[in-house]
């Protein structure tokens, strides 16, 4: 290699690295510029947590085991970043904290992508990864979801590299289990990444089982430890080990239902990846036309099965599309797209590769996701658990040739469009459960209304009072005989973005 080369190809990378460091702070500051958007989906209990770790006050620790079930780490380190920024209100510093997981992701992404030596443009994964609505939403909101699943996907990154010095490399594994084990503290669900890593060890050492056995030693060990040394401190503070009783029992095991959640989240994979998850092309030949004709049929006949039969549990829903599309057909479209995941994952595997060693990496790539729904489907389902794999599954996303800057620029636009609509829902949604909060308080009917679906934005208010008994009750939309109305929407001529509560008086028993 001549010196021109190598300096050509260092300024290069220098250009890469700039342009990558540009995109994560324009989507942090895009953020920043939301951060005054009202609290929602429960946003209220992670600042009531950091208010215990400020004052001590045990009805603020009280109040956040009420409604949540994930660990303490958001709490204590929005009271941490609090104590460095006093200016900001602590909802507003929960979503900072959210935030601090954009890096991370990125830089994981990146890395991952670099040891498959650069299969997509670096500045489009992550711009099509950030711009994801799934993830872009949990970016901005201040609860334990983005940011452990950021740290996840980084301690991933750390996991595989293409030296095999093995010295090296177990020390960097045995750091690579210790991020993930802080990311299973932030949410436990982190820790579902393991079997993926196993599988990834297991393809890549082979039949070198002494060496083998000693990686999976290493990359368990630390996590184990990190996340046992949280729950033993919680277990002597609290008198729980994984959460406050009846949320172990509302999300343990349900072993019936696998079957139903592994379609649910295998299909909702594939639709929150629309269009690339779709893009799948086919060559125009007779053998083709009757696969075509076949695939189709299968599609229909899976739509079928989850239209009538695919049961309606846990948080699998589209957020503010609810309103629009009945749960039987989101069922459906859930079970005819779950045909597809195992179709674009074996694509990706078999997609040729001049290196074995980013064959290998394509393969615990696609054991990760599959072991991750695998081993997450027996509890309770929720759409946020898959901001864990979805930025992997990019991976397995690139557009064909024919229309690419077509299909990706249709999903840049198709993100940006969705994003859009659920910042104005959100903005909806917070605004007017705080004007009927604000009209209930002024009629002295805190203690007595039943909060309803405002509960999730403001609950804070109504929780002092929960015990008492209720004769009102918020409840979505108009409602005939109300006694107060609420109607808001940031563009009221625009259908689909606003947001009504009434408050009734409820029916004496």
């Amino acid at each position: 290699m001549t010196r021109e080369y190598l300096t050509n190809r260092a300024l290069g990378s220098n250009h890469s690295a700039l342009t990558l460091t540009l995109l994560v702070c324009l989507c942090c500051a895009a953020h920043l510029l939301l951060l005054d958007l009202p609290p929602i989906n429960w946003e209220f209990a992670f600042g009531e947590g950091a208010k215990y770790f400020s004052d001590g006050d045990p009805h603020h620790i009280e109040q956040y085991f009420a409604y949540e079930p994930n660990t303490l780490a958001v709490p204590w380190l929005t009271f941490a970043i609090g104590r460095l920024l006093p200016g900001f209100d602590i909802d507003h510093v929960a979503r900072l904290v959210s935030f601090l997981g954009i890096p991370f992701l990125a830089y994981g992404l990146v890395r991952i992508n670099r040891q498959m030596a650069d299969k997509i443009n670096p500045n489009l994964l992550i711009s099509l990864v950030l711009l994801n609505p799934l993830i872009w939403t949990f970016a901005g909101r201040g609860t334990a979801d983005f940011l452990p699943a950021a740290l996840g996907v980084f301690a991933f990154s750390l996991f595989y590299r293409d030296e095999e010095k093995s010295r090296s490399q177990l020390w960097r594994v045995a750091w690579a289990s210790t991020v993930l084990g802080l990311a299973a503290v932030v949410k436990y669900h982190a820790l579902l990444l393991l079997p993926g890593v196993a599988a990834e060890i297991a393809i890549r050492r082979r039949r070198q089982f002494t060496v083998m056995l000693i990686e999976w030693i290493i990359a368990a060990t630390p996590a184990m430890v990190v996340l046992g040394a949280y729950l033993l401190t919680v277990r002597i503070e609290f008198g729980f080990w994984l959460a406050p009783p009846p949320y172990v029992q509302m999300h343990g095991l349900a072993l019936a239902e696998w079957p139903a959640n592994v379609l649910s989240y295998a299909g909702y994979l594939i639709l929150i990846t629309i269009p690339l998850s779709l893009t799948i092309p086919w060559r125009t030949t007779p053998r083709s036309r009757s696969l075509f004709g076949a695939a189709i049929l299968l599609l229909a006949v899976a739509f079928a099965l989850g239209y009538f039969f695919l049961p309606d549990d846990g948080e699998m829903n589209l957020g503010p599309l609810d309103r629009y599309i009945s749960k039987n057909f989101a069922n459906g479209a859930l079970a005819m797209f779950s045909a597809i995941l195992p179709i674009r994952l074996t694509m990706g595997v078999n997609r040729p590769s001049a290196a074995t060693k980013t064959t290998t990496l394509v393969l615990g790539l696609a054991a990760t996701i599959i072991l991750f729904i695998l081993v997450l489907s027996p509890t309770r389902p929720s759409q946020r658990y898959l901001l864990f794999v979805i930025p992997l599954f990019y991976f397995f996303l690139p557009a064909p040739q024919r229309y690419r800057r077509a299909i990706i620029a249709a999903a840049l636009l198709f993100g940006v469009a969705l994003n859009v609509y659920i910042i104005l829902n959100q903005a909806a949604s917070g605004i007017a459960s705080e004007e009927m909060a604000q009209h209930i308080a002024a009629l002295g009917l805190l203690s007595k209304t039943d909060p309803g679906p405002i509960e999730g934005n403001v609950g804070n208010l109504f929780f002092p009072y929960r015990n008492e008994r209720k004769t009102f009750a918020v409840v979505a939309g108009d409602a005939g005989g109300s006694i107060a109305e609420v109607h808001y929407s940031a563009l009221p001529g625009v259908p689909f973005i606003g947001k009504s509560f009434s408050l009734v008086r409820l029916q004496p028993r």
